[in-house]
């Protein structure tokens, strides 16, 4: 019969059992003794190594003009020693690159755009936003195409026309501008 002793016992579910769970806050080494008929092991170590999950910010909003492109001010950290880490942008349409950390993004419309990290040991961020507002266009309309005669009349531009020669009065047309 053996007998099974964890130290330190505080983020151990059960110190007296073979395989406890741990949940560490942060890097512990833990000691396993095991007895038997009064008698102890020597200790074996087992260290939990607890990496940090890196922070991210997909950085300001942006405001652009329909067709306008920008960067994206993505940025990763809160690794202690972490040197490089995976970016992934969502959606992927409208970016140059959806892997890098800033992208140039040129969307069709107002989207929001969704960043998460990995970082080089594997532990993943929370999800970051920003959204990317297209303003809205003015679309000028400068009315139908007119036929005109050298000749027929005078031409004036802006607002309402009229014809002075040889129109019968009543006769008027608009043009938007």
């Amino acid at each position: 019969v053996y007998t099974f002793e964890w130290s330190p016992i505080g983020s151990l579910t059960n110190p007296s059992i073979p395989n406890p769970i741990a949940f560490p806050n942060f890097t512990t080494e833990y000691i396993l003794t095991v007895w038997s008929n009064g008698c102890p092991s020597y200790g074996d170590t087992l260290r939990v190594i607890v990496n940090t999950n890196p922070t991210v910010d997909a950085g300001p909003d942006i405001d652009r003009c329909w067709g306008d492109a920008a960067e994206l001010q993505g940025l990763a950290g809160g690794v202690p020693g972490g040197s490089g880490f995976q970016y992934s942008w969502t959606p992927t349409a409208g970016l140059s690159d959806p892997t890098i950390r800033n992208p140039i993004a040129t969307p069709l419309q107002t989207t929001t755009y969704y960043l998460s990290v990995l970082s080089d040991s594997g532990c993943a961020s929370p999800i970051d936003s920003m959204l990317f507002t297209i303003r809205p266009t003015p679309i000028a309309e400068a009315g139908p195409d007119i036929v005109y005669c050298p000749g027929s009349g005078d031409l004036f531009a802006g607002g309402s026309y009229s014809w002075n020669n040889n129109v019968v009065p009543g006769d008027l047309f608009n043009v938007n501008v």
